[in-house]
């Protein structure tokens, strides 16, 4: 059997990525925003280490 089948290839990367939402309340903050993007990747199959705002 190959070696990648009993081994899988893990790889890290850190992504900066420009993301904008919208939201129909008054209490949705850049927190907000976070959460729902890093819920996103993680119902994606992702193994999410940090998501973080920057200023």
């Amino acid at each position: 059997m190959s070696k990648t089948m009993n081994n899988p290839n893990k790889v890290k990367a850190k992504l900066i990525v420009e993301v904008e939402g919208e939201f129909y309340d008054d209490e949705s903050s850049e927190e907000t925003l976070r959460y729902c993007v890093e819920q996103d990747l993680e119902d994606a199959g992702l193994n999410v280490i940090d998501v973080s705002v920057m200023k």
